[in-house]
């Protein structure tokens, strides 16, 4: 590979993994339109219990994750295999649910997976094309944590409020 076609491959790596990270801090977040702009209009996804397109996922995920006082999706292991304007992309994912709210009881939902995704740049960005996730195991916990006296301030949110989410709006703003 030459010099420029390495750095064309650094350069689109980096934006696939971008879009991998964007899609947990808005799954986390519960920013939909975020989501949504991270996938191709017309991709296909399979999570298993779910199967449609971005917008059937974001309805899904508008119903299902107020279930749970906080989500936290971790990326690993991130394999990136480019094919001129597509790549194959394995990443491992953790997927924290907290303090599920049930009548048996709060509990904690740890799922460990892969989400196999086939990503293609159109019109010069990249964006997931087809999502397959394949579930490893999962681990259903009683969860008793409270956050300690005085520590409120500092909580994360589930909204565009987060402060994680308003420092990456105004550097949005910046660029």
């Amino acid at each position: 590979m030459t010099m420029q076609g390495s750095i064309e491959a650094l350069i689109a790596k980096d934006a696939i993994r971008e879009v991998l990270y964007l899609y947990c801090h808005g799954s986390d977040r519960m920013d939909q339109a975020l989501v949504e702009s991270l996938f191709h209009p017309d991709a296909v996804l399979d999570y298993g219990s779910f199967q449609g397109g971005p917008q059937d996922l974001t309805a899904f995920s508008k119903e299902f994750l107020p279930r749970y006082e906080g989500t936290y999706h971790s990326l690993s292991n991130i394999m990136i295999r480019l094919d001129g304007t597509s790549a194959t992309v394995v990443s491992y994912i953790t997927a924290i649910h907290s303090r599920s709210k049930s009548s048996k009881g709060a509990k904690d939902v740890i799922l460990y997976a892969r989400y196999i995704d086939r990503f293609e740049q159109r019109e010069g960005e990249w964006k997931i094309a087809r999502r397959d996730v394949a579930m490893d195991w999962t681990l259903k916990l009683p969860s008793d944590f409270a956050w300690p006296e005085g520590f409120d301030g500092y909580v994360g949110r589930r909204d565009a409020d987060d402060p994680a989410a308003l420092a990456l709006a105004a550097a949005s703003v910046r660029s």
